[in-house]
């Protein structure tokens, strides 16, 4: 239902990353909590909507985990009102990583989430 090979909906692109135990766990609870309010409200709520989710190494050193998660073609984004606990999961970063940083942008075009960390903590087994 949400996603088909004829047309998918998620397009996602990175290069392979090893992530350390305890960022891969928390990763995977942000993604779920994403895709989660992209079915319930978001891109994934309608039929055209779209989900483009990228990574990739960034700094000047090459020393940073970046991610975008980018919904498109969903019903118009109002600004989340109240903080629940998932906005409040994802806010919180990657657990066992260092500067971490999360920007969630309520664009009327669609959510944005930008996730940035410091590479070798994400990479790091804890």
């Amino acid at each position: 239902m949400y996603d088909d090979l004829a047309s998918p909906r998620f397009r996602t692109s990175g290069p392979n990353l090893k992530i350390g135990s305890r960022p891969s766990l928390s990763l995977s609870l942000i993604l779920h909590e994403l895709a989660t309010n992209a079915m319930k409200y978001g891109a994934l709520s309608v039929a055209d909507g779209i989900v483009e989710l990228r990574w990739h190494v960034a700094g000047e050193d090459h020393d940073r985990f970046e991610m975008t998660w980018i919904e498109k073609g969903g019903p118009l984004v109002k600004p989340d009102v109240l903080r629940g606990t998932g906005t409040r999961l994802i806010s919180a970063g990657l657990n066992g990583t260092t500067d971490t940083s999360v920007k969630i942008e309520y664009a009327t075009a669609g959510l944005r989430c930008l996730l940035s960390c410091e590479l070798e903590s994400f990479q790091k087994e804890h």
